[in-house]
């Protein structure tokens, strides 16, 4: 996985969202995959970034990706060599401590 232009898009998120819930949430099973698996820090951290993304865009993002080991992932990889790695694992895990985005997003 690669940084594109569409990986930083919210207005893409906010208009996709839904489309991650199909096939038993398929599109998050295979990031979480990447996530466990691969050994290139690049799609490592694209994966966190669209993890956290996701949980930012979704109404019960973040509990969709509880349920599905996400967080035990993200924190795993915030031990990872590589510094931008360990920073979107950060940045994925502090989007599954916050409850209230409105309140970070209007500051």
């Amino acid at each position: 996985m690669d940084w594109t232009p569409i990986h930083t898009d919210m207005a893409f998120w906010r208009e996709n969202v839904t489309k991650f819930e199909t096939q038993n949430h398929q599109v998050l099973r295979v990031l979480l995959k990447l996530m466990e698996v691969s050994n290139e820090a690049r799609t490592l951290a694209v994966a966190c970034h669209d993890l956290s993304q996701f949980m930012q865009a979704h109404p019960h993002g973040k509990h969709v990706v509880q349920d599905l080991g996400g967080k035990e992932l993200a924190m795993g990889l915030m031990a990872h060599p590589e510094p931008e790695v360990q920073k979107q694992a950060l940045l994925c895990v502090q989007k599954l401590m916050i409850s209230n985005w409105q309140v970070f997003q209007a500051a």
